[in-house]
Parts: C-alpha cells; sequence; structure tokens
C-alpha cells in the first residue's frame, strides 16, 4: 500500500487508487500518515481537524472516519494497517511507502552524502527525493486546520532540497544547465538567497560575469524594493568574488572549490580578518571598503585581482605586464609608468600581515609577511614597517 500526500491525497494498492471519502476523512488519513507508525491520540486529531471550535459531536465524528478508512485500506491478508491503541490510532504503514515521509529520508541521505563531498550519489538521492512530488502537499485537505502549515513546512524542505540538488549538480560542472533552471526556481520563490547565490556561480562559471553581476544587481534591487532589507553578507561578498574573478569560483577541475573566508583565513594568518579598503590614495574608511571596491569595477583594478594572479615575485617589485607596485607605509600602492605617481593604494586597517589575510581570504598561501627592518608591530617609522612577501600577478 502505498499513501501520496503529494498533490491530491490518495491510497494505491497495487497501483490501483483506493476511493477515501470526503476532505475531512481525508484529512485523518494524511495527519495518521504523516505520523506512521507513531500514535495519534483522539485528542490531537480534533485539533488538527477543527483547531479551537470542534463540534460537539467531534470524537464520534472521528471514529466514524476511522471505521470508514479501515474498510477503504483494508487489504486481504494484511490486517491492522489501521489500529486502534489506547485513546488513539496509529497507521501501520513504512516510512518508504509514504511519499512525503520517502522524500524526508532520501533528501536527509542526499544532503549528508553532499557534506562529504559524494556528489554524484547526492544528486541521484536528492533527485529521486524531488521525483515523489506530484503536485502541492495536502493540496486538497486544506480545510484541515493542521493542513496549511504541514504543506508550507513540507515545501520549505522541498526547496532547501532543491537548493542541495543545485549544489551537487555545480559541483559536477552542470553549471550551464543549470542557469534556466535557477531562473525559474527564483521566479517562484524569489527571496530564498541561495538560488541568487547558485545562479550567480552558474553563470560566472558559463562565462558571463556581467551577467552575473547583473543577476546579483536584480536580487539586490528586489529586496530592497520588496523586503526593505540588503542581500546577506554571504551574497555580497560572492559578489565581490565574481567582480575579482576568484579562482574559488572555477569549476571543479579548474580552480579551487569555495571555502568558507574563516577556514581560508587560517592557513596563514592568526589574527582576526582586517578590514580592506580599495580606492584613491589617502581613502581609509574600513566601513566602507566593498563600497569603495564597487565604485571602482568600471576600471581596470590590477590590484584587486592580487589573489588570481599567476606569478610570483617580491613587492614592490611586480612582472611589467602589469603596474608596478611598491610597499607603502600601512599598504600597497599601485603606481604609474610615467613618473612614479601613485595611482591608486589599498591601506590596510591593521598591520602588514593584512596583506597575508587577503591573499589567503582568496585563496592563495602566502606565507606571512617578513619584515625588511624592525618588527611588523612596532609603531615606529614606515620603514620598520616595510616588508617583503611573494606576490603572485596575473
Amino acid at each position: 500500500m502505498d499513501v501520496r500526500l503529494f498533490g491530491t491525497t490518495e491510497v494505491a494498492v497495487d497501483g490501483v487508487p483506493r476511493a477515501l471519502g470526503g476532505p475531512r476523512q481525508r484529512g485523518v488519513l494524511s495527519d495518521l500518515a504523516l505520523h506512521a507508525g507513531r500514535v495519534v491520540q483522539m485528542s490531537e486529531l480534533i485539533d488538527d481537524l477543527w483547531g479551537d471550535s470542534p463540534p460537539d459531536s467531534a470524537s464520534h465524528t472521528v471514529e466514524t472516519y476511522v471505521s470508514r478508512l479501515r474498510q477503504a485500506l483494508h487489504i486481504e491478508g494484511q490486517p491492522g494497517l489501521l489500529v486502534t491503541s489506547g485513546s488513539g490510532y496509529l497507521l501501520n504503514v513504512a516510512l518508504e511507502r509514504v511519499d512525503a515521509l520517502h522524500f524526508g529520508v532520501l533528501a536527509a541521505k542526499g544532503r549528508a552524502a553532499l557534506e562529504r563531498g559524494d556528489a554524484p550519489v547526492a544528486e541521484d538521492l536528492l533527485s529521486a527525493a524531488l521525483a515523489l512530488w506530484r503536485g502541492a502537499a495536502l493540496a486538497d485537505i486544506q480545510d484541515s486546520v493542521f493542513a496549511p502549515t504541514a504543506a508550507r513546512r513540507l515545501e520549505n524542505d522541498r526547496l532547501a532540497a532543491l537548493e542541495s540538488l543545485m549544489d551537487a549538480r555545480l559541483l559536477l560542472g552542470q553549471h550551464r544547465e543549470l542557469v534556466s533552471e535557477l531562473e525559474r526556481a527564483i521566479a517562484l520563490d524569489p527571496y530564498r538567497e541561495r538560488f541568487h547565490a547558485q545562479l550567480m556561480i552558474a553563470l560566472y562559471r558559463s562565462g558571463r560575469q556581467a551577467d552575473a553581476l547583473a543577476a546579483y544587481q536584480k536580487a539586490r534591487i528586489r529586496l530592497a524594493d520588496e523586503l526593505g532589507i540588503d542581500p546577506s553578507r554571504e551574497l555580497r561578498e560572492l559578489e565581490r568574488a565574481v567582480l575579482v574573478q576568484a579562482p574559488e569560483l572555477d569549476s571543479p577541475g579548474r580552480g579551487r572549490q569555495l571555502v568558507a573566508p574563516s577556514k581560508a583565513s587560517s592557513l596563514a594568518c592568526e589574527d582576526g580578518p582586517a578590514d580592506v579598503v580599495i580606492g584613491p590614495p589617502g581613502l581609509r574608511r574600513p566601513d566602507r571598503g566593498r563600497r569603495a571596491l564597487r565604485s571602482w569595477r568600471a576600471r581596470t583594478l590590477t590590484i584587486a585581482a592580487v589573489p588570481v594572479l599567476v606569478a610570483a615575485v617580491a613587492v614592490p617589485t611586480l612582472l611589467t605586464r602589469s603596474p608596478p607596485l611598491k610597499a607603502a607605509t600601512i599598504g600597497l600602492s599601485e603606481l604609474t609608468t610615467a613618473g612614479g605617481n601613485v595611482a591608486r593604494s589599498i591601506s590596510f586597517a591593521s598591520e602588514p600581515a593584512a596583506l597575508c589575510r587577503l591573499m589567503a581570504r582568496y585563496g592563495s598561501r602566502a606565507p606571512s609577511p617578513t619584515p625588511s627592518t624592525g618588527s611588523t608591530r612596532s609603531p615606529a617609522t614606515p620603514r620598520t614597517r616595510s616588508w617583503s612577501a611573494p606576490v603572485p600577478v596575473r
């Protein structure tokens, strides 16, 4: 016997549907099915069906529904599918026979596979879980008090499973195929930021960096206009990574996978993350770092690409194909090729170790800064804060 709660409520025996009666009677069956293998007390069933306004005959009505359901579910040679236990009832079926419960089991296994890095298995399990959905959960019993809340919970679980499936498919390099699917998912639920992040990554990996940045702007404007909120920190940081072409965004097999900033920072630096300002010389407002970065997006910013450069030289000497850099008092300055004037600068809110943190954050395993003179922690002259470190350049 199979109990189906996605779409219209159905019970099928050997593929043949059974008649289940009216909406309230189907509501009793659905409530018992969602708690398969567990006794549901009469008081719970009454609350779930009518809430705070049950009829005087509620107990007798539930007993009548259960009696009719027993007749509908009767299978020769399989007694005890719907049994009385004390003052409650129990639907005695295996979890995999109830689509909503089977979905939960498969989705949990799929997420576990994804967490251990087994993307092919995760894709199979999550796809199988989502394939169980024939329509909106509990769609034909919404008059029962419990149904709308239970349906919203199941729908949220479905969207979470879909997000995990998209993650698995991105790991498998299916970014081009995912663009249209993610756009449809966003159209149905525009406030789930994870879908927006996945779309940005899929577009970027498809060679559509400008479209990825445009997708962020659409999400930002919608969240601001309709909810009055800014995008999450994670989504803002993803926009910055797309802007500077961080190698962590590359497809698996082409570059490093995304790493949590805290984990990446710990590769070379023990202190907390440093605030970074990118912009014109003299700009030193750590709280405006991201805004300063965005203000330069339309221009070629060699310094912003420091984490993804390919050759290694020592600061201040860099390859001739990029504008030369030199060590500044607490940061870096970009010099013009004619005259040696400062064109732009990156200033660190703490000590030169911030360079290490910036590089580590975007994947470069830079060594800790080595002072040329004195100690990097000395508050003395700028000379005591000069240092040299290998810097990969593109």
